[in-house]
């Protein structure tokens, strides 16, 4: 279960002699309220340079947009149809796909349209035969940063927000006063 955001690389590859385009994607998404209880807080670190691209999961009918370069999505900009992705035999490319949510608790697949010379396919991404999970992290804010999560009854934080990582990798924290 991811808190507020899902970072998932796919790989994919041209496994035909002919090219193969992906033309589109689409998103198979259930939300309902977001989850509370424990959460267990660690944001991403790092970069990458793959394709980029985001889906806001609390849109009626969501749809993978560019992410610029920090990673935020870039002015609602599609990705698709503007742009396809063709792979050649072997050929490989990473998709770094950031699905969000600041309001409900969802679970969701992919569904990738490809073209190739036995004509159109899709391709269905999930996590090991099951969606992928994200919820929303209700929190206080105070100029769009979060100042504490009351909505939770315990909290642990680990990662890049975890200053005392060597003594204790994930440490207790009152999620009612906790300010990343």
């Amino acid at each position: 279960m991811d808190p507020h955001e899902s970072n998932v690389q796919v790989v994919v590859q041209g496994l035909r002699p002919e090219p193969v385009r992906i033309t589109d994607m689409e998103v198979d998404a259930h939300c309902t309220d977001p989850l509370t209880g424990t959460l267990m807080y660690s944001p991403p670190a790092g970069n990458d340079t793959s394709l980029r691209m985001g889906v806001d999961l609390d849109e009626a009918r969501p749809v993978p947009y560019v992410r610029d370069g920090r990673g935020d999505i870039d002015e609602r900009k599609p990705y698709f149809p503007g742009r396809t992705i063709s792979l050649a035999e072997k050929e490989q490319v990473v998709l770094d796909i950031l699905a969000t949510t600041d309001r409900h608790y969802c679970t969701y697949t992919y569904r990738l349209k490809l073209i190739t010379q036995d004509g159109e396919q899709q391709l269905v991404v999930d996590d090991h035969g099951k969606p992928f999970k994200v919820t929303a992290v209700p929190a206080e804010r105070i100029d769009d940063v979060a100042t504490a999560y009351p909505a939770f009854r315990r909290m642990y934080i680990g990662g890049v927000a975890n200053s005392d990582g060597d003594v204790n990798p994930w440490p207790a924290k009152n999620p009612a006063t906790f300010t990343p």
